[in-house]
């Protein structure tokens, strides 16, 4: 798949909840504990959806609700989700499989910057002054 740029991230979530794109980075979590944890950890909104689009021999898409994940001082969407089928299976995707860069920190005064190298995505945290 191509990469998806974070500013695109919102309306391609939507063409998923329609139903018209499959959910990028998918992988099913198997383990229950895990799949509590990372729907304990989707800080973002609970969506439902009618029906989303999985691989072929998949029929659990229907009524689904969407998990997403947020982060950063403004809590933007990160990309991040989890689908929870009508079955009761957990689905985790990602957008974009960040790769985070940290550098330019000044810890000192509370400047702790993080920006995906591959989407652009900022979640960067400016605590200081």
């Amino acid at each position: 798949m191509e990469q998806i740029h974070c500013k695109d991230f919102t309306a391609t979530l939507k063409r998923i909840l329609a139903g018209e794109i499959e959910a990028p980075n998918r992988e099913v979590i198997t383990d229950p504990k895990e799949a509590l944890n990372l729907l304990a950890g989707m800080d973002g909104e609970v969506m439902s959806a009618y029906q989303v689009k999985f691989p072929l021999g998949e029929f659990d898409f229907w009524h689904v609700r969407v998990f997403t994940k947020t982060g950063g001082m403004y809590q933007s969407f990160t990309g991040d989700g989890a689908i929870l089928t009508s079955a009761g299976r957990v689905v985790k995707f990602a957008m974009c499989e960040h790769e985070w860069d940290t550098s330019g920190a000044n810890h000192q005064r509370g400047w702790h910057p993080c920006r995906c190298r591959k989407c652009n995505m900022d979640i960067s945290v400016d605590s200081g002054d």
